[in-house]
């Protein structure tokens, strides 16, 4: 039902971009190496109140052409079939349909933990929401689609239940592998590696946004086709809540909130869970804020804005105050909390406020998951493991195109780095490529740039001393070229061996062209896997598209 919405709108939109008119036409043609193809069945079917009414059939005449004419206006679905395929493609009279019948899907299923290849594995090639065609792999593991219609597509390959989906497009022969592992229901592989939850006062309570990463520390996929609900504890006194996820993935218990990621989670991989809501406390005297621990954590982080009133105590929890762009935090951090086990925050300085102060509520949701990433990644980083990096050297050109970049793209101020020459050379020690570190990484270097354009207009202002300014911007700089180290041996660093989601997930969180280059060439001199080189290639595009 959500996939025949999508459809839904979508042609509504088409719909709507079409010239009105009492009568429409659609037409098209079928082609394959360049020469018509006649006797393909064609069927036009009608789409209303999430029905599919059929409305005719017709096949190619010998020129490959075929045609519906004096249609009432609306939205229409066309199936074409050749070659054992159907092919789906939203109609309307706006434009001639073209089905070009020259491309191939050919790949591999390999398991990922024995390295076998894997026979009898059902694939799917799925076209605007439907299938088009379906295959098993062979004796040694692969499949193939032949004279398939050019366009996007969905490649899907079902392994013990499990599915794994691949998005490519045709433009001729096109390959997609998969590496499977066995899979498992068991919720025991399922940890939280960092959770992070941030408080500000508001009007009519605390306004409190969560961040929770789950991960899959087994070595099987987890997956379960009836659903698996990954929650968070939360206070009783709660309204107003809003997640990441779809209604339709989400359960509202009475001290509790849990989502189904519906994708499977390979190992290794995570899934994030954003909520907020608006904690009411029956009083204002002592709130504590007892966090029950779901599954085993290994940390959590507590910010309240000092800035708004807030304060926060602990007995158990490492304690400490932030100060980030003119706003100050309590932090508390806890670590290594096993399932079953509570946070013992204490809220203090909670005062109901009025609707002069409720910019803060709308303020949260814009900010919160910035503040989240660049706080959470110092102490995200202390707990991963530390592997020797085997890049060759880092240029100075490369750290200040990192910087300048990220300055330019904020309208700040560009950091002087000229005299650190060889500030990124021999990275050294180096944490391991790890998503979520990755991108509160990249949060935090922009944070900074944003202290250090704040600090040049507070000097502008005279609201700094000269001394205190010198100081506080040889810090800043400092803070952003190791940063900006950090985060490029993180990416340079990457272990290819890693599957390829992985691979992918870290590459979508790199902001540097010159470490994508490097891994690139390492790529190359290596495995020169297609799809992964295409992921760096792309990845580096639209980094100097955005630039």
């Amino acid at each position: 039902m959500r996939n025949m919405n999508k459809l839904m709108l979508a042609l509504a939109v088409v719909s709507l971009l079409a010239v009105p008119a009492s009568a429409v036409d659609i037409t098209g043609i079928a082609t394959s190496g360049g020469k018509p193809v006649p006797n393909v069945d064609v069927v036009l079917n009608r789409l209303s109140d999430d029905k599919i009414q059929f409305v005719s059939g017709t096949k190619t005449q010998d020129n490959g052409e075929f045609a519906f004419s004096s249609l009432s206006s609306g939205m229409y679905l066309l199936n074409v079939t050749y070659s054992g395929a159907t092919y789906s493609i939203p109609a309307t009279s706006s434009k001639r349909i073209e089905f070009r019948f020259d491309g191939s899907v050919r790949g591999t299923v390999i398991h990922n933990v024995s390295k076998q290849n894997q026979s009898g594995v059902s694939v799917a090639l799925k076209n605007e929401e439907y299938t088009a065609a379906t295959t098993l792999t062979d004796a040694s593991g692969k499949f193939a689609f032949d004279k398939v219609a050019l366009g996007n597509y969905t490649v899907e390959a079902t392994y013990m239940g499990v599915p794994y989906k691949e998005t490519i497009s045709v433009n001729g022969n096109a390959t997609v592998d998969f590496a499977v592992y066995n899979s498992t229901r068991d919720m025991s592989v399922i940890t939280v590696p960092v959770a992070h939850i941030i408080m500000n006062q508001g009007s009519g309570g605390i306004q409190v946004m969560e961040l929770v990463v789950f991960q899959n520390t087994g070595d099987k996929v987890f997956y379960d086709p009836d659903r698996a609900y990954f929650g968070t504890s939360v206070p009783k006194d709660i309204t107003n809540i809003r997640t990441s996820i779809m209604d339709c993935c989400l359960k509202v218990e009475s001290g509790r909130i849990s989502g189904d990621p519906m994708d499977p989670l390979m190992p290794n991989g995570t899934f994030e869970f954003q909520l907020e809501y608006l904690f009411t406390p029956k009083s204002a005297d002592e709130i504590m804020f007892n966090k029950e621990m779901l599954f085993d954590t290994a940390s959590v982080s507590v910010l309240a804005s000092r800035s708004s009133g807030l304060g926060i105590e602990s007995k158990t929890a490492f304690r400490d105050t932030y100060d980030m762009g003119g706003q100050k935090y309590d932090l508390l951090m806890y670590e290594n909390l096993k399932k079953g086990e509570a946070l013992d925050a204490k809220i203090a300085g909670y005062k109901p406020q009025s609707s002069e102060t409720q910019w803060l509520e709308y303020l949260v949701p814009v900010i919160g998951l910035a503040i989240i990433g660049a706080v959470a990644y110092p102490f995200i980083k202390r707990r991963l493991p530390a592997k020797r990096s085997s890049r060759r050297a880092v240029r100075a050109a490369a750290v200040r195109h990192d910087t300048h970049a990220v300055a330019e793209d904020r309208g700040e101020d560009i950091v002087d780095i000229e005299e650190t020459e060889h500030a990124g050379e021999h990275a050294g020690d180096t944490t391991t490529a790890d998503t979520a570190t990755l991108s509160g990484l990249i949060a935090r270097k922009k944070m900074v740039f944003g202290q250090l354009y704040d600090l040049d207009k507070s000097r502008e202002k005279g609201e700094v001393s000269e001394s205190d300014y010198k100081e506080q911007r040889k810090e800043y700089r400092r803070e952003i070229l190791e940063l900006v180290k950090e985060s490029r041996a993180m990416v340079a660093n990457l272990d290819l061996t890693l599957p390829l989601n992985e691979i992918e997930s870290v590459i979508k969180e790199a902001d540097s062209i010159d470490a994508l280059e490097e891994l690139l060439d390492r790529e190359r001199s290596g495995d020169d896997r297609e799809e992964v080189t295409l992921m760096i290639e792309d990845r580096i595009e639209k980094i100097e598209s955005e630039a």
